[in-house]
């Protein structure tokens, strides 16, 4: 039976709503959520001291990691990779072996470790350049310190792995579409990030709490 033009346009009435309810209900479906540990930035840097505490627990954070810290230092290990300093007959740690030859198959730690911390960084400086209400020596200070502690682990990954992703944001959906960046790039933002660290990190040292010490 054929419908009549109104007809026609009665079924179609009734069914595009229902198709924009599905193509909607989709669109919500492959939508992935911030996760529901995130913090809002626009309350962690809201205060000096809030945003104070974001870097301090980065740095906490480093010390706390096995990755930096004792026998399985960082230090350790590209002093292994480049040959200043040697493995004893009979040594049986194969995650040293590994870095003394150069084979990082398995060797994921620090791997993890860095760019977790490079994911915090890049966090503070994007809540930074967002905050209407911190001091400017806290601003500028905090995203100097952050600026160079990405440097300090692109640094270490670029001499360890050779080419290598390098995520500059906190969107998760580009991230997630990178590839290995060439080592020249890496050791370019390297030097661009440090650079402006220095550029704003002020001249005399200052405490825990941004007050100068001098």
């Amino acid at each position: 039976m054929k419908l009549s033009f109104n007809s026609k346009i009665l079924v179609y009435l009734l069914f595009f709503p229902l198709l924009s309810a599905f193509l909607s209900g989709c669109k919500k479906f492959l939508e992935v959520p911030p996760p529901i540990t995130s913090t809002n930035a626009d309350v962690v840097f809201s205060t000096d001291a809030s945003a104070i505490a974001v870097l301090t627990g980065i740095y906490i954070s480093i010390v706390q990691s096995s990755d930096y810290s004792g026998l399985n230092s960082a230090s350790l290990d590209l002093g292994l990779s480049a040959d200043e300093f040697d493995i004893y007959s009979g040594y049986q740690d194969l995650s040293k072996i590994g870095f003394y030859k150069n084979d990082l198959t398995d060797q994921s730690g620090l791997w993890a470790t860095c760019y977790t911390v490079i994911g915090s960084t890049n966090s503070a400086i994007e809540g930074l350049s967002n905050s209407k209400k911190l001091t400017p020596v806290v601003k500028s200070t905090l995203t100097g310190e952050a600026k160079f502690l990405r440097a300090f682990c692109f640094f270490y990954l670029v001499n360890l792995y050779g080419d290598i992703p390098m995520p500059l944001t906190t969107n998760f959906e580009v991230n997630n579409a990178l590839h290995r960046s060439s080592k020249d790039e890496v050791f370019k933002q390297i030097v661009q990030d440090l650079q402006e660290a220095a550029a704003l990190l002020p001249e005399n040292y200052l405490d825990g709490t941004l007050s100068s010490t001098s």
